[in-house]
């Protein structure tokens, strides 16, 4: 018979050569006929059936030895050699190595039946991943990914402009783009921040009407007319020129698609005033009640597009609480239902996030950045503006030092308390 395991006797062998994982070359043993698990070929050899794994093979000839207590006698100390008899049938030099304690040790069935129960369920859930990761790789296809529309700043350097590597600022730009509409101006410019040092989703919204510089045009103008001059681009460059602080990446939407992403989620939950009631269904052609509802997409696109109302800073913050509802009832939703909410809307979306970041940004959000709490900021800050009239319109000047101070200690340096404790 042909041998089956390495030699261990050998003293010019490692210890590493001795280790219970080496000791296998085939997979046959010593014949038993009590032991249904092996068959005996026409060569009068026992071999292991298909399936059964080295573990297998050493349990059998534990239990070998267990029942007719011939062998268990004749294992020596560490480093000898070591036979087990059986019929007149000799194979050599069986060592069994606790390699912690460098004492023989029979590895018993239970823990070698429980490894293959772990691997199995180890198994199982790889091949989940594998085709979760296919599926939601293969949903990234739809994705509009456009890396040139966000280049280096040309106007600013990047030594003038705060920033951390704690902190990613993410534009998200709501525009009112029409079809075959080849200009629009951006109705919604809101800064998500993840603060991974302090743990907290801060979102600002940069009011419209403000009265900024825009370095490429050499011009003034209001902030939500640098989309209509050069797209996500301009808006970019004209918030870190104006306000001194890095943004990392944009994504641009029409709001329409925010009807999508509501439906999709199953609704979200909205206070809605007796005044604001009353503005949607003026404006949107039904009735809307006033009260703490889940509305649909319809009643929420209404809501943070109210116009004729009150103010552009009313308006930012009814936007501001869309977006808190959004991201609190993706908390609440199933992955299969995300899954298909993401692939309905992400044609929609433009974005200089490639699929591979994006896959990453949407793995941490469930992981810890939607269990953040959420805080908020306007700008221009309170107490920092002023009403004015230039050529006929109707604009925001402010304190650009105050403003750029005000910005920064938000978004790097406050923690969760420390901004509700000034609300």
């Amino acid at each position: 018979m042909d041998d089956w395991f390495n030699t261990q006797g050998n003293s010019d062998k490692s210890k590493d050569d001795r280790k219970i994982g080496r000791i296998f070359q085939e997979d046959s043993f010593i014949p038993d006929s009590e032991y249904s698990d092996f068959s005996e070929g026409s060569d009068g050899v026992f071999s292991q059936p298909e399936g059964n794994d080295r573990y297998d093979v050493l349990d059998s000839i534990l239990n070998y030895a267990d029942n007719r207590e011939e062998v268990s006698s004749n294992f020596e100390s560490y480093g000898s050699e070591t036979y087990m008899r059986s019929n007149n049938q000799v194979s050599e030099d069986i060592t069994f190595e606790d390699i912690s304690s460098a004492k023989v040790k029979k590895i018993k069935k239970g823990r070698s039946r429980g490894k293959k129960v772990f691997a199995s369920i180890v198994s199982i859930l790889l091949i989940l991943v594998l085709v979760l990761s296919g599926y939601v790789y293969k949903i990234m296809d739809g994705l509009n990914y456009v890396p040139d529309t966000h280049k280096e700043n040309a106007f600013i350097s990047d030594a003038e402009l705060s920033s951390s590597s704690d902190v990613t600022n993410i534009l998200l730009l709501g525009t009112d783009q029409r079809e075959n509409q080849a200009n629009y101006r951006a109705d919604t410019m809101m800064l998500v921040s993840i603060d991974k040092k302090n743990n907290a989703l801060k979102l600002t919204s940069f009011l419209r009407d403000s009265w900024v510089y825009i370095p490429e045009r050499d011009q003034y103008a209001k902030l939500n007319a640098a989309c209509s001059y050069g797209g996500p681009q301009m808006v970019i460059d004209t918030i870190e020129y104006n306000y001194k602080v890095k943004i990392d990446n944009y994504v641009m939407i029409d709001f329409d698609i925010f009807k999508t992403i509501v439906n999709g989620i199953g609704g979200i939950k909205l206070k809605i005033t007796k005044a604001e009631a009353e503005c949607i269904s003026r404006e949107g052609g039904y009735e809307c009640t006033p009260g703490t509802h889940r509305v649909q997409g319809r009643t929420a696109l209404w809501y943070a597009r109210i116009r004729h109302l009150d103010s552009d800073f009313n308006r930012t913050a009814r936007q501001r609480k869309v977006i808190s509802a959004i991201m609190k009832q993706v908390k609440k939703c199933s992955i299969p239902t995300l899954l298909s909410t993401v692939e309905a809307v992400l044609p929609e979306i433009q974005t200089d996030i490639n699929k591979t970041q994006l896959i990453s940004l949407g793995v941490n959000a469930l992981l810890s950045y939607m269990d953040y709490p959420i805080v908020e900021q306007q700008i221009p800050a309170k107490g920092s503006w002023w009403n004015a009239y230039v050529g006929g319109q109707a604009v925001l000047k402010f304190n650009s030092e105050k403003n750029i101070q005000t910005l920064k200690e938000f978004i790097y340096e406050k923690t969760v308390e420390d901004i509700k404790g000034e609300k």
